[in-house]
């Protein structure tokens, strides 16, 4: 029963739907009552375990959505509004009778698995990886909201939903960078050794040029001024993640190497001022937990506390480092420490909706929610590069944040912003943003987000 609760809560809560429910579930059968004043509607559906599920793609309102699950049937004498699209055609899976939704599906138990982590752990990564190219928890959620819609409409009651962003927007961008190294070392020796590998003597040249850099007092990689003002002239403010590393160190092993290159101090003259400065002029600084912190309370909480102590304020938000998560424990841990919000949970390896969604959502740990916001990660610099065609990736990711009214998280590390290691990756940024703000997006950093949403979410009704 619990389960239900919570996944209904979230379907509330990521629409902002303000009206009056109740749910039930009794022996094999699930019921949800929402009413306005004496007029009902009511969802039917199924209460299913997922063993022996499958996937299947459903349809209904022009919406596709990848659901994995299994289909009974709940009776079919009214109109067909939802179908199950196979080889042979449409098969009708939930119906519209008088004031009822019939569902032959269960949404619910689908929308609980996929938040509580529970689809990704269990289902063979090959099926989970055909999946997360588009948001499918938002499709699904959205072909259920419109025929929410339609009965309301239909049955003339007043159908009242808070906007998903402020003053209009169609859709959100949050802009984030990692701070994972603040000045160029061993990069020198791995990038060298792969243009030699190569042959890319363009790529030897713009390391010599780098090298000259650096030995005349301008490290390639401090690129705090120059994203400051690219932003100033966008009239964008971003997230900067500042990453507090202590992870041993073994000259033997080369995956060691970077703990090194990515050792600064909160409290380094330089590193201070910088962090100040972000801070004063209205950017925000966040924790960008270290290596192995998502699995150490004691070791996070020092690494904040530090950082605190330098900014001379409260850090609410934070990303691991490498993306690192043990769900649900790393979220126990932000939580313990008063994180507001956490932007980790992306992908290393893909562009995409890693739990199907855009949306900030509070991640369901067994039987009540984490009071620690999740901002999901679509894009990271790195992963987007290795497509065939970034720009085209990124106009197809673009395109379905906007269709589904979501929140695109950019990551694009601090040090990437130089052309002569990194050629043309700060003009794509440009090239994101401006596309974005043409497209209507609201454009800001993660703290904006995230006080936004639990704003939104506090208007009306309780998370819990």
């Amino acid at each position: 029963m619990r389960e239900y609760e919570l996944a209904w809560r979230w379907f509330l809560d990521k629409y902002g739907l303000m009206i009056d429910s109740d749910i039930k579930i009794e022996d094999e059968t699930g019921s949800i009552v929402m009413w306005q004043g004496s007029n009902e509607i009511r969802i039917v559906f199924p209460v299913l375990n997922h063993a022996n599920s499958s996937v299947i793609t459903l349809e209904g309102f022009n919406i596709h959505a990848r659901f994995i699950g299994r289909v009974v049937n709940m009776g079919n004498n009214s109109v067909p509004v939802i179908f199950i699209r196979s080889n042979n055609g449409k098969i009708p899976c939930g119906f519209i009778k008088n004031r009822e939704l019939i569902l032959n599906f269960d949404p619910f138990a689908f929308i609980y698995h996929t938040l509580s982590g529970n689809l990704e752990l269990n289902l063979p990564s090959r099926v989970y990886l055909s999946m997360v190219e588009r948001p499918f928890l938002d499709n699904l959620s959205e072909i259920i909201f419109r025929c929410i819609k339609y009965l309301f409409i239909n049955n003339d009651c007043k159908f009242l939903i808070k906007p998903f962003w402020p003053n209009g927007n169609r859709f959100a961008v949050c802009l984030t960078h990692d701070v994972d190294e603040i000045r160029k070392t061993y990069q020198y020796i791995t990038r060298t050794i792969k243009f030699l590998k190569r042959f890319d003597l363009k790529g030897l040249k713009n390391e010599l040029f780098s090298l000259m850099s650096k030995l005349k007092g301008k490290d390639p990689y401090w690129t705090f001024e120059d994203i400051v003002k690219l932003e100033r002239e966008l009239n964008v403010r971003s997230t900067f993640f500042f990453l507090k590393e202590t992870g041993k160190i073994s000259l033997l092993d080369r995956t060691t190497w970077r703990h090194l290159g990515r050792r600064y101090d909160f409290r380094d003259p330089k590193v201070s001022e910088i962090i100040k400065k972000l801070h004063s002029e209205g950017w925000e600084v966040g924790l960008h937990g270290s290596f192995y912190s998502y699995s150490n309370y004691d070791l996070l909480k020092k690494e904040k506390q530090e950082l605190e102590n330098v900014l001379g304020d409260r850090v609410i938000g934070i990303r691991q480092h490498n993306l690192n998560l043990s769900i649900p424990e790393t979220w126990r841990i932000h939580e313990a420490l008063g994180f507001e919000y956490d932007t980790t949970l992306g992908s290393n390896h893909y562009v995409g909706f890693r739990w199907g969604t855009c949306f900030p959502f509070y991640p369901i740990d067994g039987d009540r929610f984490l009071n620690v916001l999740e901002i999901p990660l679509i894009i990271e610099d790195i992963v987007l590069f290795r497509y065939r065609d970034p720009w085209k990736k990124f106009l197809d990711i673009v395109n379905e944040v906007k269709r589904c009214g979501g929140v695109l998280t950019i990551l694009w590390h601090h040090s990437v912003f130089n052309d002569l290691d990194f050629p043309g990756w700060a003009d794509m940024y440009r090239r994101m943003i401006e596309c974005c703000k043409k497209e209507g997006a609201w454009i800001t950093n993660a703290c904006d987000i995230a006080i936004w949403w639990k704003k939104r979410v506090s208007l009306y009704g309780n998370k819990n």
